[in-house]
């Protein structure tokens, strides 16, 4: 049995046995020792938000009062929740980890889109963490061109003094600026203007040449994350895959064609979802690409937007209930009007509209299709050798006024229909 002067001498003991243990695991000349304290991270490369292309690597801040164990960073997918992680080095307090190395086949690990983004620093006993918003942007934008509205050879453009260039640009991430080249047959820049806006787009020509000239024009993107279009589509191709497609397949009479918003043509082509409609896939779309430093022509025949430009202005003639497009025959009843306008020059000049002249001709049986020619200025002087001849010439027409100045063209269709 123990006695009160026992009890006081084990108590001593256990004291002298407890600094013997500290002195035992500290040593005064190491600084602490013991870790009290969770570690210190910080991210500084990338800024949080960034839009962010390629490969690269994420610094910062990566401290602990005795040492760091491990670091690592994830990138979780806003849109599907996988979850990506990048291990990273710690030296001399800070961390370093190479994110989306570019593979082999040029593609990369992580997919494009937004990324919630965390880095773990962990010592013996505790993890610290923060955390960063990214955006992964390595896919080009989606370029639609809209007007001139064709390029077809029956229904080549003429550009007078002022004129523009429309279009419309989808991309995951925001537009920095969208620049309008023309150039020649060869590639060669003519000029370019950096358009107004940028998911709709408009570029404006305020007389660029002094002499006339063929141009040919493409449209170039560029997003917060540095990526540029090298092709464009065209609406008028578009419109021809779908409108081909209706005709190949069974449907009511009454369908209509309807054009597909820039965003659901931009999904298919960056190939975030597999069909344009339900009857075209991302292949027929494709097939459409207008290669920016592509060839103006194949085999002498025009397959690249274009236009003729004049260096003065002049009228522009409308057709508006039979089509300028020779592949599209109008039927016109006898006795019924077919109706133009003609537009007076942009700077107001008048125009003498006794001088009008309006040629109708039948169209023969061995006509040549607009296939069979290559420019439009081939076809135009086929069009004026064989049918638009003096013997053609329509001696009697209407010209009365129309609406907003403009001058309005009625002939009236007799003898056949």
């Amino acid at each position: 049995m123990l006695t009160s002067k026992g009890i006081s001498n084990l108590f001593k003991v256990l004291i002298l046995l407890g600094i013997s243990l500290l002195f035992l695991t500290c040593d005064p000349g190491l600084g602490k020792a013991v870790d009290t304290q969770a570690p210190t991270v910080a991210v500084e490369f990338p800024v949080t938000k960034s839009v962010l292309k390629g490969g690269f690597v994420m610094k910062g801040i990566a401290t602990d009062e005795v040492k760091v164990s491990d670091c690592f960073v994830t990138f979780k997918n806003m849109a599907t929740s996988l979850e990506y992680n990048f291990s990273a080095t710690v030296s001399n307090g800070e961390f370093t980890a190479s994110i989306n190395t570019p593979k082999e086949d040029g593609t990369f690990e992580l997919p494009d889109g937004d990324y919630n983004v965390t880095v773990t620093v962990s010592d013996a006993y505790r993890n610290s963490t923060v955390d960063v918003v990214y955006t992964i942007d390595n896919t080009a934008p989606t370029v639609l061109l809209t007007s001139p509205n064709s390029y077809s050879v029956s229904n080549w453009p003429n550009m007078y003094k002022t004129f523009s260039i429309k279009g419309e640009v989808y991309d995951r991430s925001n537009l920095e600026s969208v620049t309008v080249f023309l150039v020649d047959e060869a590639g060669e820049v003519l000029k370019s203007v950096i358009a107004d806006g940028t998911n709709t787009f408009l570029a404006s020509f305020d007389t660029p040449f002094d002499e006339e000239k063929t141009c040919y024009y493409y449209a170039v993107a560029k997003d917060a994350g540095g990526n540029e279009n090298t092709y464009c589509y065209h609406k008028s191709d578009i419109f021809q895959l779908l409108s081909s497609s209706k005709n190949n397949q069974t449907l009511e009479s009454d369908t209509s064609v309807v054009f597909p918003s820039i965003n659901t043509i931009g999904y298919v082509d960056q190939g975030q979802t597999t069909n344009l409609t339900e009857m075209l896939s991302r292949a027929d779309l494709v097939a459409k690409k207008i290669e920016n430093n592509g060839a103006k022509k194949v085999d002498g025949k025009i397959v690249f937007p274009g236009f003729n430009y004049f260096k003065d202005n002049a009228a522009q003639i409308k057709w508006l209930n039979i089509s300028n497009d020779v592949s599209k025959v109008a039927g016109i009843a006898i006795g019924s009007p077919v109706l133009g306008t003609i537009m007076p020059p942009t700077d107001g000049s008048a125009i003498n509209y006794s001088t009008v002249r309006v040629w109708v001709a039948k169209v023969p049986a061995d006509f040549k299709a607009e296939d069979e020619h290559n420019t439009p200025e081939d076809f135009k002087k086929y069009l004026n050798e064989n049918l638009f001849t003096s013997e053609n010439e329509l001696e009697t027409c209407v010209v009365s006024e129309g609406e907003s100045g403009d001058k309005q063209v009625k002939l009236t269709a007799v003898g056949e229909s």
